[in-house]
């Protein structure tokens, strides 16, 4: 890495590998020095000068950054493997009415899915992080109605420049041709999907008890 090389934070669950990509092909001399972190840690490194960019999920405001939106993630609900909810191929909060869903406050993303697996209820998470920490011990499923969670590109004001712009360029799609146009955009809200039926989640199969056979 060199002094020109831009740094790059990415929160837990997101991919940014298309993003490297096209700046790869753009600047084949220079790189990204890019981290994953865990979401309470998403802002510091940037707010810190440890980092030029980051890409945050759903960050309080803050009035000494850009910030422009790049899409909106789906809520899932995690459980156990076998859990019967892996009946339906997506959810809605309705569905979850009789379900134990977790308090996860004070958890992480990944303590909250490993509480889920072990069939202590359910926890909901952007859907990202619920495939990431679920695995195969887990059934995860989306929430159609359930608030979503954005996904944002950061950086301080003061650390604007052509670099800065030219990756925020990228992750919105923009062509190495086109024009520097990106400037910071409020998220346009989405309409609100339509309610659908709840499903009704079958009740957990109990155990037959064995009789025991009288002695002739």
């Amino acid at each position: 890495m060199t002094d020109d090389d831009l740094r790059l934070r990415y929160v837990e669950g997101i991919n940014p590998s298309r993003w490297l990509d096209v700046w790869d092909a753009r600047h084949p001399d220079r790189s990204i020095e890019h981290e994953r972190v865990g979401q309470p840690r998403q802002l510091r490194a940037v707010l810190a000068g440890e980092s030029d960019l980051a890409i945050v999920r759903a960050a309080e405001a803050d009035e000494r950054l850009h910030r422009i939106v790049m899409f909106t993630e789906s809520t899932a609900a995690i459980a156990e493997h076998d859990h019967p909810i892996g009946a339906f191929a997506e959810l809605t909060m309705a569905d979850l009415e009789n379900e134990t869903l977790l308090d996860v406050t004070g958890l992480s993303h990944k303590d909250a899915a490993i509480t889920a697996k072990t069939g202590a209820g359910i926890a909901l998470m952007p859907m990202s992080v619920a495939r990431l920490y679920g695995g195969k011990g887990s059934t995860v499923r989306v929430v159609t109605d359930a608030p979503g969670h954005p996904v944002e590109l950061v950086w301080l004001r003061e650390r604007d420049d052509d670099d800065t712009q030219d990756f925020a360029g990228i992750v919105r799609g923009r062509k190495a041709t086109s024009s520097r146009a990106a400037q910071p955009e409020e998220e346009k809200p989405k309409p609100k999907p339509k309610p659908k039926p709840a499903h009704r989640i079958p009740p957990r199969a109990r155990p037959r008890r064995m009789q025991k056979r009288r002695g002739r």
